[in-house]
């Protein structure tokens, strides 16, 4: 990604990995966060939201680590309070801290298939109401009109009207994690996963 895509402060937020059951690591997490009171967007686990990344990369952690790896995006001050707790976490949960690493920004593809204009409508609203810190790259669309396809039974592959689009949404990770989530509610968006930028 770009480095205009670097919006946020590098260092402001994290991804913090976690060795161990990930049921434990999820629980540590959200008591930390409801102990800071924070609203950050944490609890991301890398098999929901977030990409794996490369596969050497997933790798190199798996052999230094022990049992399952989690994936959160949590707050640079809520990272900072699992590292200093770290030789408790591994000797009281089973837990090891793997990673604790600065995020830039992050993205992630989307894609969609319209067959009626409310349908279409309904996804460019999704669209323009993007959190400030967020934007759509690379977007293209194509729009079909076929007057002879009207009255067709929903089913069929002849349709009155299509709009097909795709594109890139981009920014701070705060953002673009409330604009994927945003989006999920709707069925005719295909979301790929959250591709983090490291600082």
């Amino acid at each position: 990604m770009a480095k205009s895509d670097r919006e946020s402060t590098p260092g402001t937020y994290c991804e913090l990995v976690l060795a161990g059951d990930d049921e434990v690591a999820r629980g540590l997490v959200v008591g930390l966060q409801i102990g800071a009171c924070a609203e950050d967007p944490a609890l991301i686990g890398m098999e929901e939201e977030l990409a794996e990344g490369s596969l050497s990369v997933h790798l190199r952690e798996l052999i230094g680590g022990k049992g399952r790896l989690t994936h959160f995006v949590v707050s640079a001050g809520l990272a900072a309070r699992v590292q200093s707790a770290a030789p408790r976490l591994e000797a009281q949960a089973r837990l090891r801290v793997v990673a604790v690493k600065p995020i830039a920004s992050a993205g992630f593809d989307l894609a969609f298939h319209a067959f009626t204009r409310a349908q279409a409508e309904a996804i460019e609203a999704l669209l323009a109401a993007l959190p400030a810190a967020a934007r759509l790259e690379g977007y293209a669309e194509n729009e079909k009109v076929d007057a002879d396809a009207a009255g067709l039974e929903a089913y069929s592959p002849a349709h009155e009207y299509e709009l097909k689009g795709k594109g890139r949404v981009v920014g701070r990770v705060d953002a673009v994690v409330a604009a994927r989530r945003a989006m999920a509610a709707q069925p005719l968006l295909q979301l790929a996963r959250i591709e983090l930028v490291l600082a």
